[in-house]
């Protein structure tokens, strides 16, 4: 059969027409599903780290057993699960994942391998995976998470989303310094029927809320210069008003003053100014007051020190001195120099190594599971080795920085250079000062966002490891192997992560309970053990409750004491005290419950 139209006075074949058609039909179809389908794992991805940014300054329920830092870590690893999920997702569904490369790759290789074998070879290997009880970012999971982290922001960065970022920390820093302030100055801000579950500084600690309070001034300086570009007035009008942030900020620092932080900060506001007046980034010609008055301002702080404005006390943290740190350093090393005693295990070795005239002083019962500083923290937990690679990372990371915000002056990098002086006052803090984890982790996501924006601002070329599933059928099966082992993974995580937090507040809901009960706080506990058995702290806080219930019931008098009620009481109190100390064998807070116990 003649399948043309040559009696029409044409020739063409009406069978290559239809493939034709139906190909160039199903061909954009498919085009387009896959483009709308990537669109939405970038999404995810953006809100994902809009909320890393902006939400863990302020996250906290204060129904948490461990605390509010121990509530923006679970935060922390919710919010990374969900990009990572989202980022191995549209490299399948695209058929290739692009990691982007940095100078910093190797060192951070290095100093993750190194911590991986510390914690292999721990006084305590559960809890350097995982992290201390309290405050899990010294943690080995915490590490992998940030360096997930910095990969995710490096790899799917664009200046849309950073102006999406800076507007969040401007947002969640306006929040904190106008709740300290108001707090501060004894105003009641919440009611008080959750008064209780309300941290006086929402970072997690005093000093935490000083570091940053001190991060936000650069940041806050780039917002305004950010908003006083824009064509429209009213924005214009509003980054003026953006700028009563900054004495806030200033005031926040000297009401609950540390001399040793406001030199960091002041450092990091000085080194923002040193670039502005060396010409190296040009804000517009009629703002350069703006960082020579934030400069000044940081500089009376710093001479004139504290005030006495402050209408009620803040509490006192410390932290152990230069010298008792150094005679841990010293044990530590001791015992284990390469590889220190493991990752999160400072209050073990602090325990062990403290010189004897410590007993001597005030903080005698005091235990310390931080160092005074990652530099000391690090050499008794991580060892040489550890501290090398963690002083290297540091090095490496600074000097790329510098280096390309010198370079190429007609670029103007002035988003970089605030980024990077906000990422130095936290660096520097960690480094000279005991922080918590909320700092750590704000570190690690400020230092990522600094090699992300100086990479955009110094238009340098990108360079991927590109993961491709149409390389070869080989490659590709092995790939997806990959992406469902991980997916698995990072189902497990979410599991029990979801558990751990449900778990603390449980433990949470205990401590908070006004007497101890079968009933109550003891069920609560017993709760919580069910879902977390790995942490030791719940069965020693057992131990202990039902110590009490047996003192209660022997204290009845005779005739009155159900002998068989307290013969469960002792024996569930040992159980559980011995339960907490061979879950935590070289704690000593946990050794000493069981001995109060047996005694």
């Amino acid at each position: 059969m003649d399948n043309s139209f040559s009696k029409f006075g044409t020739s063409i074949n009406v069978n290559k027409i239809n493939k034709e058609v139906f190909a160039n039909q199903s061909q954009p179809t498919s085009r387009e599903e896959k483009n709308s389908a990537t669109g939405i794992f970038d999404k995810i991805i953006y809100v994902s780290l809009f909320m890393l940014f902006a939400g863990l300054p302020l996250f906290f329920t204060g129904l948490a057993f461990q605390g509010v830092v121990f509530e923006k870590q679970i935060y922390f690893y919710f919010w990374v699960l969900v990009a990572l999920v989202a980022w191995a997702a549209k490299g399948v569904l695209t058929g290739e994942m692009r990691i982007k490369r940095t100078p910093l790759d190797i060192p951070i290789f290095v100093f993750v391998a190194i911590y991986a074998v510390s914690t292999f070879f721990s006084v305590d290997r559960w809890h350097s995976f995982w992290g201390f009880f309290g405050d899990p970012s010294r943690g080995l999971m915490t590490v992998i998470s940030c360096v997930i982290v910095y990969y995710l922001i490096l790899s799917n960065f664009n200046k849309k989303n950073f102006n999406w970022i800076i507007g969040g920390l401007v947002f969640s820093g306006a929040v904190i310094s106008i709740f300290s302030i108001l707090v501060f100055f004894g105003v009641k801000v919440v009611p008080a029927s959750i008064s209780g579950l309300v941290p006086l500084s929402l970072i997690g600690t005093v000093s935490g809320l000083k570091i940053f309070s001190g991060m936000m001034l650069p940041i806050i300086m780039i917002a305004f210069f950010k908003m006083n570009e824009s064509e429209k007035r009213w924005v214009n009008l509003a980054s003026y008003a953006l700028l009563i942030l900054i004495p806030m900020n200033l005031l926040l620092i000297s009401m609950i003053f540390d001399t040793t932080i406001a030199f960091i900060v002041l450092f990091g506001v000085g080194f923002f100014l040193l670039y502005v007046l060396s010409l190296v980034v040009r804000p517009k010609a009629n703002l350069t007051w703006v960082p020579m008055v934030v400069f000044l301002g940081a500089m009376i702080v710093t001479i004139l020190g504290g005030n006495s404005l402050a209408k009620i006390n803040a509490p006192i943290e410390v932290a152990p001195n230069p010298q008792v740190s150094w005679e841990v350093v010293k044990g530590g090393l001791k015992e284990n120099a390469l590889l220190g005693s493991g990752p999160a295990t400072y209050g073990y070795d602090f325990s062990k190594y403290k010189p004897l005239d410590f007993n001597q002083n005030i903080f005698y019962g005091i235990r310390f599971y931080q160092g005074s500083g990652l530099f000391f923290e690090s050499f008794s937990t991580l060892g040489i080795l550890g501290m090398i690679s963690l002083l290297t990372l540091a090095v490496v990371f600074i000097n790329v920085a510098v280096y390309l915000i010198s370079r190429d002056k007609e670029r103007n990098k002035i988003y970089s250079l605030g980024v990077l002086s906000a990422t130095l006052i936290l660096i520097f803090s960690a480094f000279m000062f005991r922080v918590e984890g909320t700092i750590l982790l704000l570190g690690a996501l400020m230092g990522s966002l600094t090699m992300a924006i100086i990479y955009l601002e110094s238009g340098i070329d990108d360079k991927y490891l590109k993961l491709s599933l149409k390389a070869s059928p080989k490659f590709a099966l092995t790939l997806a192997f990959v992406f469902i082992i991980v997916s698995a993974g990072v189902a497990t995580l979410f599991v029990y992560i979801g558990k751990a937090y449900v778990a603390d507040i449980y433990a949470g809901s205990a401590s908070r309970e006004k007497s101890i009960t079968e009933e109550g706080s003891v069920a609560s506990l017993q709760r919580a053990i069910r879902l977390n058995a790995k942490e030791g702290r719940y069965a020693s806080r057992l131990g202990q409750e039902f110590m009490v219930l047996a003192n209660q019931e022997a204290a009845k008098g005779e005739g009155k004491v159900d002998a068989e009620k307290l013969r469960i009481y002792v024996n569930n109190a040992i159980y559980f005290s011995k339960s907490g100390a061979d879950l935590m064998p070289n704690d000593a807070l946990s050794v000493s419950v069981l001995a109060q116990i047996y005694e």
